[in-house]
């Protein structure tokens, strides 16, 4: 780790890796370089997809009324099943209405 740098948390069994390093890194904007996390290109933009799914349907299912625990597990099952055509499709609809 580096020096001055927050540890990530610890991954709980039966996390998945990739929400595990959406959740440690994307919304505190560190590298993760920075804990020896070493992602190609192609991962990085995978997971910059999946962080973009979860905020997505996570915001949408507490809109609804969703309580914010239960729409952040939710919105993890739902970013993994979602092609990603599916999804911009519904994010190009979406953002059309607002």
């Amino acid at each position: 780790m580096g020096r001055g740098s927050p540890s990530p948390s610890i991954r709980q069994p039966g996390q998945c890796v990739l929400c595990w390093v959406c959740d440690e890194f994307f919304p505190r904007g560190q590298k993760v370089e920075d804990f020896y996390l070493h992602l190609t290109d192609i991962d990085h933009e995978i997971v910059e997809q999946t962080y973009e799914k979860r905020c997505f349907f996570t915001y949408l299912l507490t809109e609804a009324g969703v309580d914010p625990k239960t729409a952040e597990q939710d919105a993890c099952r739902m970013e993994h099943m979602i092609s990603e055509n599916s999804f911009r499709h519904l994010k190009q609809s979406m953002d059309k209405k607002e």
